[in-house]
């Protein structure tokens, strides 16, 4: 319930920048939209100008994936190939933008109660040992990924099937329009 403001905010963003196009690519679109919203709702941060990056380096970093497991020879990563250096490029990339995320955060000494907050200051019990730099930046990784593309595609593939039914369009539109 808290998030529904920033699903709001955010969702009125990138509507308005659609006033004057009359084409809009929406995987981009909801991709970078759900980017928006991840990036506010679990770490108070805000990412659009880092959506591309994320964007590029996911699907960089799928395919290259996908392609190592299809493989029937399993080229270590270490041996520089054209594919081994793109992959380990891609995920560099993202581990500028997360690793930006998370030392903003530290050096503004902001706390906030939020996923990122919960992550830095969390502490063992019996130990008060907190998590390790790369275990934060496991979790922030696996939380923006798979926070944002899943939903980006869910929504895509939304739009996509709505266009191809005018009938339960307007109706999903007369329902927005009477809870506004």
């Amino acid at each position: 319930e808290g998030f529904v403001p920033i699903f709001f905010e955010e969702s009125n963003v990138i509507i308005k920048e659609w006033k004057d196009k009359t084409e809009i690519d929406m995987a981009k679109e909801m991709m970078r939209l759900t980017f928006r919203i991840v990036g506010r709702a679990l770490f108070s941060a805000k990412l659009d100008e880092d959506a591309h990056i994320i964007d590029r380096s996911v699907g960089i970093a799928l395919e290259g994936v996908i392609k190592r497991i299809q493989s029937i020879i399993k080229i270590p990563l270490y041996i520089p190939t054209g594919a081994n250096l793109k992959l380990k490029k891609a995920v560099r990339d993202m581990d500028v933008v997360v690793n930006k995320i998370i030392s903003n955060r530290i050096q503004s000494k902001e706390r906030v109660k939020d996923l990122l907050d919960t992550l830095i200051y969390a502490r063992d019990e019996e130990t008060g040992q907190g998590l390790s730099p790369k275990q934060i930046r496991d979790e922030v990784i696996t939380f923006l990924l798979a926070g944002h593309e899943t939903t980006s595609n869910a929504l895509t593939w939304t739009f996509y099937l709505l266009s191809e039914h005018p009938e339960i369009r307007r109706k999903v539109i007369e329902e927005v329009r009477s809870n506004i």
